[in-house]
Parts: C-alpha cells; sequence; structure tokens
C-alpha cells in the first residue's frame, strides 16, 4: 500500500483529523460505498400501520445527505404475524413495497447504500407483551419445550 501524505489524499477534509482513508470510497462484499461511515440502526417507530411514510424518506435522505456511506435502516419486522405487535414499526409485507421503494429512492439519490435490519421478536413471546390473552407460536407447530416461567 503507498501511503501519501495528508495533503494529497483523496478525501482528506480541511481540519479533519479522521483517517482520509474512512472518507474514500471502499467495497464491502461487492457493495460500493461512497465512504467508510456506516448509520447504526435505531427503532424509530413511525411507520403507521406498519408502512414508511412520506417523513420516513425524508428522514433516511437527510441522514445520506450528511455523508454517509451506508444507512441500517430500524428494526424491520418480518412478514410473519408473530415477528411482532407494535403498529408502528415497519414490516417486510406487500402493502408496505411502495413505502420501502420511496425510501430506497431518497437514500439512493444521495449516492448512499441501505440495508434493511430485519427484526422478529422470537418464537414464543408472552401475553404481557401488547396482546393481552393471546400467545403467539413462530415459524414451526412445534412449541418451545423446556420452558420455566
Amino acid at each position: 500500500m503507498t501511503t501519501r501524505a495528508p495533503s494529497q489524499q483523496a478525501g482528506n477534509r480541511p481540519g479533519s483529523t479522521v483517517a482520509p482513508s474512512l472518507f474514500e470510497r471502499t467495497e464491502v462484499a461487492g457493495l460500493h460505498l461512497r465512504n467508510s461511515f456506516a448509520m447504526a440502526p435505531m427503532t424509530r417507530s413511525y411507520s403507521p400501520g406498519g408502512i414508511p411514510t412520506a417523513e420516513n424518506a425524508a428522514y433516511y435522505r437527510r441522514r445520506a445527505a450528511g455523508g454517509t456511506g451506508l444507512i441500517i435502516t430500524e428494526g424491520v419486522y418480518v412478514a410473519h404475524p408473530s415477528a411482532g405487535h407494535e403498529t408502528t414499526v415497519p414490516r417486510l409485507v406487500p402493502d408496505a413495497a411502495a413505502g420501502w421503494r420511496t425510501v430506497v429512492d431518497q437514500v439512493h439519490a444521495e449516492r448512499t447504500a441501505i440495508f434493511a435490519q430485519l427484526w422478529h421478536l422470537g418464537s414464543e413471546r408472552r401475553s404481557t407483551d401488547g396482546q393481552p390473552g393471546r400467545r403467539r407460536r413462530g415459524w414451526t407447530s412445534t412449541a418451545v419445550r423446556g420452558r420455566t416461567r
């Protein structure tokens, strides 16, 4: 690897004490990123009915415009009834496809990559998690065995 003086390195920002290579294009597992900065997921719960809105798209676009190379979304419930019960958490269901398309298009407009953080609350949950009197089973018909509570 060739080392150049800081003033010659691509992506060096005036007054920056961060390694200039963080600002350079990079590749991770075949995905080309404009820099090495990634935004970690943060739960927001602003998707009424589990469908991302224009406000969600604007939120993610602002973060992309700030220079992030990769955005990992808030937790997104997978398309299964046992995934979760909150109605404001986004879901990967057909009704949400248009909302997600807008989010992705807005982020890509800023030359930033985006991944969804897939979320499932577990194969069996207590009735105290927002579904009074109901227990939701997971992906299989097999109960969770050996459970003591």
